[in-house]
């Protein structure tokens, strides 16, 4: 078994890593990409200062190359989206959610025919109570480390290190014959239609409009929110989408609270330290008082 791996590990070790920087690149990647029947994706992106993340890179490995796009560029994205719009060419992330909502958010891209290897990993073992990472999946199918040293790297900077370049280009380059060896596993045990039922779930999740999802979350954690809670935590999330802040630029979260007070009291002369901005604070005001 072992020399299985190890030889199935050496073909992806030969896989060249492409650095896309412009049109005329991306052009020959996605003719190349589009002759595929599966591919393999991940994003690395920044989410610090902003309501909406910062999309740095995209990288898509076929069976031969690794594709890395530099999203600081002004790519004409039009055959990027027919790829990933395609039903005949499935998708392969490892944690969906997160670079599904990257690609829906930044780039408006619907990305359609989805396979998810953590998602596939906890059908195969139920008894797992924490979702696996993607570092000791590699450890299982192919019996060997990678580096995750870049995880929080700054992938704002250019030009991006080695390092970046590698770390961002094994994040996919063990995808798909991952994926082709948890198929099989699920197929034999008859559970291909929990795992697409689950898959499609996730993928919707990564889709809906971030205030959304966040209103879930926060109705799971408090729960005794009042209406009032809701509304001003809407408000709120709104105020950061059109501003492309932080909610917490807007208003603090712990500020939240008082801003209820503040309207079940009629004191909104508070408003002027609770909410710095000006704008917000007259949106708040049209909205509550």
């Amino acid at each position: 078994m072992n020399k299985f791996y190890n030889y199935i590990s050496s073909l992806f070790d030969s896989k060249n890593i492409r650095l896309i920087e412009s049109d005329d690149n991306l052009d020959e990647a996605m003719g190349l990409l589009s002759k595929s029947s599966e591919i393999a994706v991940d994003t690395e992106f920044i989410w610090r200062k902003t309501y909406y993340p910062e999309l740095s890179l995209i990288q898509i490995a076929d069976n031969e190359n690794i594709y890395i796009l530099d999203m600081y560029k002004k790519f004409n994205l039009e055959n990027l989206k027919i790829l990933f719009e395609r039903k005949n060419v499935k998708k392969i992330f490892h944690s969906i959610r997160s670079d599904i909502s990257v690609l829906k958010h930044c780039l408006n891209i619907q990305v359609n025919n989805v396979f998810d290897t953590q998602i596939a990993e906890n059908i195969i073992e139920p008894d797992n109570i924490n979702q696996i990472s993607y570092k000791a999946l590699i450890k299982k199918y192919y019996l060997r480390e990678i580096s995750k040293k870049e995880t929080n790297s700054d992938w704002s900077k250019r030009p991006l290190d080695q390092s970046q370049i590698v770390y961002a280009a094994n994040d996919v380059r063990f995808l798909i014959n991952i994926m082709k060896i948890q198929s099989s596993i699920i197929e034999k045990k008859g559970l291909k239609e929990d795992l697409y039922k689950t898959i499609k779930k996730e993928k919707e999740n990564g889709e809906e409009r971030f205030f959304i999802s966040r209103l879930r979350r926060l109705r799971k954690n408090q729960k005794n929110l009042s209406n009032l809670d809701e509304k001003i935590f809407i408000w709120r999330e709104l105020q950061a989408e059109e501003k492309n802040l932080p909610p917490n630029n807007i208003v603090k979260n712990s500020f939240l609270p008082k801003l209820a007070d503040v309207i079940r009291k009629g004191n909104f002369q508070e408003c002027m330290w609770l909410i710095k901005n000006d704008e917000s604070r007259e949106s708040f005001l049209s909205e509550f008082k």
